[in-house]
């Protein structure tokens, strides 16, 4: 029978469409729209990628902010068919910024600055290591030194000059990047 493992991401925000890939054992494909995902109360279309990976998108605002259990079918979702094993998917609102401490730096990166906001770490389950800053186009590879809900200390981005400073922006799973329009920059 069909087994899930996990979930990847781990979580995405309530307010976007979040592709998820779900890892388990026995996928197969017998056709089209024969493999479901039950997240929650709601049936999605999911793709087989191989027998250990399946893909589907929760629609952005098909829940609000919490946790959906997630289950999979190999026949269209029928009653009874559906895995046994249960993987968990975390949404979350995304975050606000308010200011990045400090302001400005040399376009090199390597500098240690303060993001202050909110909504940071909505759930204790949701590792720190999945947060990531981006300063302009450029995510920090590395993950925080600091993390709690009001506050990360992230490490700039090499970033070419900018007269107003780089945008900077924040991701709880490595990719949602919630940016504040035209407020935090660096």
């Amino acid at each position: 029978s069909v087994r899930l493992t996990r979930a990847d991401p781990l979580a995405g925000p309530t307010s976007d469409a979040n592709v998820i890939t779900l890892h388990g054992f026995n996928f197969s494909n017998f056709g089209t729209g024969q493999l479901v995902v039950r997240a929650g109360n709601a049936l999605y279309t999911a793709a087989f990628l191989d027998e250990q990976r399946a893909r589907f998108t929760l629609p952005a605002g098909s829940s609000g902010a919490g946790s959906i259990t997630m289950s999979i079918s190999l026949n269209g979702g029928a009653p009874g068919t559906f895995s046994t094993d249960a993987v968990t998917f975390l949404l979350y609102d995304q975050p606000s910024l308010f200011s990045v401490t400090p302001n400005e730096g040399v376009a090199d990166g390597g500098d240690a600055v303060w993001i202050t906001g909110s909504g940071f770490r909505p759930y204790p389950s949701l590792p720190a290591s999945a947060f990531r800053c981006r300063f302009g186009p450029t995510v920090q590879h590395a993950g925080v030194d600091f993390l709690n809900d009001t506050h990360a200390r992230c490490v700039t981005t090499w970033g070419a000059d900018a007269p107003n400073g780089q945008q900077v922006c924040v991701a709880l799973n490595r990719n949602s990047f919630y940016c504040a329009e035209g407020a935090v920059r660096f």
